[in-house]
């Protein structure tokens, strides 16, 4: 693979945002004072593995910089670069006119070209909708991609507070093995503990099929769960 730079322009609207809320996490509304990170992150991943289509994700690094706003210019760019041994590595940043709103790291390496087409769940194509994907390039996938799987975690973070309070600040998903598109994805939260002030550490998984692992992670919130004694939250199911 050559060294390729990544760049798109966007305007992302609550609308947007909310569908793809609804495809990954059945969650419905948002507070269209702030767009949430996993509208974001699935815009910026969906550009790395589009321009990148034999990149093949096994750890992916969400960092939250700023509140990104609806309605406003919306610029990703980053780059892909391989680091030998066929391992590859990816880095995008979101930015508006406030300034920087969030960073994406890709750690994978290179694998082999999407399949022939084949058609894909509703809630992958309300996805790609969502950011603004061609939806004739998920068909080309036999798995669940990973933008789907990290926008589905980072939204699934942030609404298992229902006060509605948390706010992702970072999020780090390792990927275990691929989930085959005929097979629904749940995500787990495992457990919320405090940190430090007003954050949590969110430990969580999304599993396939009859629970074998698909990818674990956590995540860093703002949260008033922070202030209680460490809880764990129900699993949500998620497509």
């Amino acid at each position: 693979m050559r060294p390729l730079l990544v760049r798109r322009r966007l305007t992302p609207t609550a609308e947007r945002a909310s569908l793809l809320l609804e495809a990954v996490s059945e969650v419905e509304t948002i507070d269209e004072a702030a767009l949430p990170p996993a509208h974001l992150a699935g815009h910026a991943l969906a550009a790395i593995l589009a321009d990148a289509p034999t990149l093949e994700p096994e750890r992916v690094l969400l960092s939250v910089r700023g509140l990104a706003h609806a309605h406003l210019e919306t610029r990703v760019a980053g780059v892909v670069a391989p680091l030998g041994d066929g391992h590859v590595r990816a880095r995008a940043r979101v930015v508006q006119r406030s300034g920087l709103v969030l960073e994406v790291e890709v750690l994978g390496h290179e694998g082999r070209a999407p399949g022939s087409p084949r058609p894909i769940p509703g809630k992958l194509a309300a996805f790609a909708r969502a950011v603004s994907a061609d939806e004739d390039e998920y068909a080309l996938l036999q798995t669940w991609p990973t933008d789907f799987l990290v926008a589905l975690c980072a939204a699934g973070v942030e609404a298992e507070n229902e006060s509605g309070l948390a706010r992702l600040l970072r999020l780090s998903v390792d990927i275990v093995q691929p989930a085959p598109l005929e097979r629904g994805v749940r995500l787990a939260i495992d457990g919320v503990r405090p940190v430090a002030g007003d954050t949590a550490r969110v430990v969580f998984r999304v599993t396939r099929g009859r629970g074998r692992l698909v990818l674990r992670g956590d995540a860093l919130i703002a949260s008033a769960l922070a202030h209680h004694p460490a809880v764990a939250i129900p699993a949500r199911l998620a497509a």
